[in-house]
């Protein structure tokens, strides 16, 4: 891997910042170097340490304002591989990655404290690994790679023993099979290719959609299946193979906007295999049409380095344009202007709904690129489940419900989740059924703008709601039964943690009968 000296620099200026801080998901600056501080949540001022093993511990700790995934991110090492690149490009001493794993190791032993619990973050962390094992010849220095080997061996067993699999294998179990696929790479060995052809038969079925739905989860998913084939020898030649992997990396460009930015329907949790500081909505991987942040460019460059052949065919593919298709669970239209997804459908995994929201007719539009309607994103969702039942509910999406409705959630198995109501498609737009009553709603693009009509009846008053940029307007063309209307500002969270930016929240009081038309431009 030789990246340009731009590209080294931008490395340099992370790397040399992170003596401050390393940036964590949406939360801002965390410690990742003192003592003690990989099982800290430094946010939230918490600390999981203790002697016991990983499956003892509470790691939600639902009474506690607190958040599991800011130890878990430290502890993905994925700093490590920046630092790693510049040990390879002679701009640090190799004693650096040496002395930051040795002190990582000796705080996590094998199977004791929270960074041994989740298989996924132990398949992510080992990518990372392995990937510094192929950037460091090993004779620079013996006790490093030794090291490095024999955490590849713990993380190995772990995968073995505790895989992920639930009766609808997801994301999860997609991460450790590439976890086993990149300590196969580095063993000599190769991951079979049939079975990672059905395990993406199974994780991303039809179109190509990853089945949990999330759009940022679906984009991370395409990532992990992207560095597992790229582990692999003559993906190419493996024509199912590679039309899958094509069509998975269809599903990210469908959803994108012409600025290569992803909608955020479901959870997000900001996740990356491999981070450069890249934005988790950021979709430029996958297409030419756009420049790529340096972050993008980077981690394209090291799926190269893996596998040119690989990454010539992912680079090389061009998505095929459409005006309007469905990516079940989304439908979407476009024109040379704007750009409309709708969420339809039921909830992901089978009906599990583990990142869903209740987000059922829910849309969000981009105008030449750029947000113009949002929902709200997703903001931590272990660190407070109040907040969480508030952000996935439909009170933070743009939709029309009874005005007493109350949230459609229930607990899962670890927080609270939203098994979304099925709306289904029909020749005047979009149904879906409320308690006594229905409500319809059809989209219609035209060159000024997004045009919506909801027309609705129940048994009692209803409301809507919609989250519009701060610079987008609109203009009621029709209403009867709109009893009221106010807008005033929200938060709108772009990354998982505490990153936001204002919106505005238009929110409609309506009579139990009625039909309104109104425009966004």
């Amino acid at each position: 891997m030789r990246l340009s000296n731009e590209k080294l620099d931008y490395l340099a200026q992370r790397v040399e910042s992170y003596d401050h801080g390393y940036p964590c998901l949406g939360y801002g600056l965390v410690d990742i170097y003192s003592k003690g501080t990989y099982s800290k949540d430094c946010v939230h001022n918490f600390d999981w340490y203790t002697k016991e093993l990983s499956f003892a511990i509470d790691f939600i700790k639902a009474d506690t304002c607190c958040d599991i995934k800011v130890p878990w991110e430290k502890s993905r090492l994925q700093w490590l591989t920046e630092i790693a690149i510049l040990v390879a490009h002679d701009r640090l001493p190799i004693e650096d990655v040496y002395t930051r794993l040795t002190n990582w190791s000796n705080e996590n032993p094998f199977l004791y404290g929270v960074n041994w619990i989740s298989s996924m973050e132990v398949a992510i962390r080992v990518m990372n690994l392995v990937v510094i094992l192929l950037l460091l010849e090993k004779e620079q220095h013996k006790q490093l790679n030794d090291l490095l080997l024999k955490l590849i061996a713990s993380h190995k067993a772990y995968l073995e023993l505790y895989p992920e699999i639930s009766d609808v294998p997801g994301n999860h179990y997609l991460a450790t099979e590439a976890g086993v696929a990149a300590i196969m790479y580095a063993a000599g060995e190769s991951y079979e290719p049939q079975r990672l052809l059905a395990l993406f038969e199974q994780q991303f079925p039809d179109g190509g959609m990853h089945l949990e739905f999330s759009t940022i989860y679906n984009r991370l998913c395409v990532d992990i299946a992207l560095i597992a084939c790229a582990l692999l020898p003559d993906v190419t030649s493996n024509k199912p193979l590679s039309d899958k992997l094509l069509s998975m990396i269809d599903s990210v460009n469908m959803l994108s906007s012409s600025k290569a930015l992803l909608p955020i329907f479901g959870d997000s949790d900001s996740g990356q295999v491999f981070n450069f500081g890249q934005s988790s909505r950021e979709a430029t991987l996958y297409t030419s049409n756009v420049p790529s942040s340096k972050a993008i460019s980077i981690l394209s460059e090291l799926v190269r380095s893996l596998n040119p052949d690989v990454w010539q065919l992912v680079e090389s593919h061009q998505t095929k344009s459409e005006t309007s298709f469905s990516l079940y669970p989304y439908y979407v239209m476009e024109n040379n202007t704007y750009k409309v997804i709708v969420r339809y459908g039921g909830a992901g995994l089978a009906g599990r709904a583990p990142h869903d929201h209740d987000d059922v007719m829910s849309f969000w539009t981009f105008k030449n690129g750029a947000d113009l309607i949002v929902e709200r994103g997703c903001a931590p969702y272990t660190s407070d489940f109040n907040y969480r039942e508030q952000l996935i509910s439909y009170d933070s999406h743009n939709q029309l419900r009874r005005k007493t409705e109350k949230a459609r959630l229930t607990h899962g198995s670890v927080f609270p989740i939203a098994p979304v109501g099925e709306s289904e498609i029909t020749a005047n737009g979009l149904k879906v059924e409320l308690k006594n009553g229905v409500h319809r709603r059809k989209l219609m693009l035209t060159d000024n703008g997004l045009l919506i009509t909801d027309i609705w009846f129940s048994d009692e008053k209803c409301a809507s709601v919609f989250y519009p940029v701060d610079s987008a307007e609109f203009d009621i063309k029709f209403q009867k039964g709109l009893l009221s209307d106010s807008c005033k500002k929200d938060k709108f969270f772009t990354e998982y943690g505490a990153l936001y930016t204002e919106i505005k929240r238009l929110y409609f009081e309506l009579d139990s009968k009625g039909e309104y038309q109104i425009e966004f431009s």
